[in-house]
């Protein structure tokens, strides 16, 4: 993704939501694999967001379920205060990233980023009505799914752009079988005002970087 920025100049960078998985804070039940020191986290997570501000003009985060897993234990013990979901942007170290408490970011009147409560496919009746209600292309994360297709209407999209991650490190996607469908690693760029690109590891690299 960052050679792909590099080669065409992308100036900015949006990650719509789940930066962190902070597995610590969760209260969910997990397996032994599933355990994670915090601080290696919190140190991984400082070299990808040192990357991303190396590379872009600006970088910018939303909130997704995974990065208020934090907040929500200072909630739940009675030591949140009005800035506490702010902490693990703090934790960061790095002023030249702009983090927002909401869900969705827009990109001029084209394009809704968000993180919906549900995971929904992009060909799904509730992407369809989300569609319709905000009068956007919609690009859904939390899914972790990779595709598009054109709305009813023909004039917006639909798209899940994939995750940025390596699932097979990913524990609890890992230590024991479902019938959710796999992640897949993916990223998407916009080009122009309406034009954008969707890239997994199929992409033919080669040709974009030439």
């Amino acid at each position: 993704m960052l050679k792909i920025a590099d080669k065409y100049k992308i100036p900015n960078f949006i990650l719509p939501g789940d930066c962190w998985d902070e597995l610590s804070f969760s209260t969910f039940l997990t397996s032994p694999e599933d355990i994670v020191d915090f601080d290696d986290e919190l140190k991984s997570g400082k070299e990808i967001c040192k990357a991303l501000t190396d590379q872009f003009q600006n970088v910018y985060f939303t909130m997704g379920n995974h990065d208020t897993r934090l907040w929500k234990q200072l909630v739940a013990t009675g030591k949140a205060t009005d800035k506490s979901w702010e902490i693990i942007w703090k934790l960061l170290d790095n002023s030249k990233i702009h983090y927002s408490k909401y869900r969705y970011a827009e990109i001029n009147e084209y394009w809704r980023l968000t993180h919906p409560k549900f995971a929904t496919k992009v060909g799904g009746f509730p992407a369809i009505r989300m569609r319709a209600k905000f009068d956007r292309s919609m690009v859904l994360a939390h899914g972790h799914w990779y595709g598009e297709i054109p709305d009813p209407s023909g004039k917006y999209y639909l798209i899940a752009p994939g995750c940025l991650c390596d699932p097979s490190k990913i524990a609890y996607a890992n230590a024991w079988d479902t019938a959710y469908d796999n992640w897949h690693p993916g990223f998407m760029m916009v080009v122009e005002k309406r034009k954008h690109i969707l890239f997994d590891l199929n992409s033919p690299y080669g040709i974009y970087l030439r």
